[in-house]
């Protein structure tokens, strides 16, 4: 005789528990690619979140670097004197800030990224990576914009480009995408599971700044404190910051002055891909108790 009670069916009822993939490292990156769409949206999702409700709209995204340059520039430029390796003060300090401005920018918003989604996170399982790596490539528009602004303004203010340096600039480019997408993997997960980290991070990046050579020349170093960029082992270890890398390889491919920093960026590599490495590790065993810390 058949049981066609209805209760048959609740008590024999399976739960199916989706959990993220968890484990090895290399099954965890093979699942990214299936999710190619939502990182799209999620990138779309930044930019439009940052000309929301604004009359400007994208214009904001080449006001706001403008306005920082420019009154840097008067600042440290005008006021400060601060040298500049024989350049107009303004693209010198453009040619650093274009790398710069990416990197904090990206690394600031990665200290929100999981705690202003965290409706989404607590419930819908996707890989959570994919909300630090769309501030990443959302932030290469912003970067775009920059690096035009400074094309223009030097072919405005000197009259020429230097095409070579042009050739190899994919160098620092690829450095400042290793160490940026890096420190967002550790901020975002250490963010969080702690809530300071936001404040501290903001204060952090300000001393950073300060710390490579962004509104300084490198040069400056050697003739302050005698330190030469190829024989002090300070020097070396200065290298080992792999935004010291990062600008002053941007400086001298968008400037055309010196040659290829080739010991800066290589010590840049090798610092940026431990930060890139163990950000990823950190972030991917984090992962299991997002949803609880949030």
């Amino acid at each position: 005789m058949c049981d066609f009670s209805p209760y048959r069916t609740l008590r024999d009822k399976t739960e199916i528990l989706i959990t993220p993939e968890g484990g090895r490292l290399r099954g965890y990156l093979a699942a990214l690619p299936a999710f190619h769409e939502l990182l799209a949206f999620l990138v779309w999702k930044d930019l439009k979140v940052q000309v929301a409700q604004t009359t400007l709209g994208f214009g904001w995204l080449v006001l706001r670097p403008m306005l920082n340059v420019l009154v840097m520039s008067l600042v440290f430029g005008k006021l400060a004197r601060l040298p500049s390796d024989g350049h107009p003060y303004l693209l010198f300090l453009l040619s650093a800030w274009l790398p710069w401005s990416y990197f904090t920018g990206v690394s600031s918003k990665a200290t929100s990224s999981l705690l202003g989604n965290s409706a989404l996170v607590t419930k819908v399982y996707f890989p959570r990576l994919l909300l630090p790596v769309s501030l990443v490539l959302g932030g290469l528009l912003e970067f775009l914009i920059v690096f035009v602004l400074f094309v223009l303004l030097s072919l405005a203010m000197t009259g020429s480009m230097p095409l070579a340096g042009l050739l190899w600039l994919p160098l620092p480019l690829l450095l400042l995408l290793l160490t940026t997408a890096g420190a967002s993997f550790w901020l975002a997960a250490l963010a969080a599971r702690f809530r300071d980290v936001r404040n501290a991070a903001s204060y952090l990046l300000q001393l950073l700044m300060f710390l490579a050579p962004v509104i300084w020349p490198l040069s400056l170093l050697a003739q302050r404190f005698g330190i030469s960029a190829d024989q002090h082992w300070l020097a070396t270890a200065y290298g080992l910051y792999p935004l010291v890398g990062v600008v002053e390889g941007f400086r001298r491919a968008l400037l055309g002055s010196g040659e290829i920093p080739w010991q800066l960026l290589g010590l840049g590599f090798v610092s940026g891909s431990l930060l890139f490495i163990s950000g990823l590790v950190y972030f991917q065993r984090s992962e299991k108790r997002l949803a609880d810390e949030l």
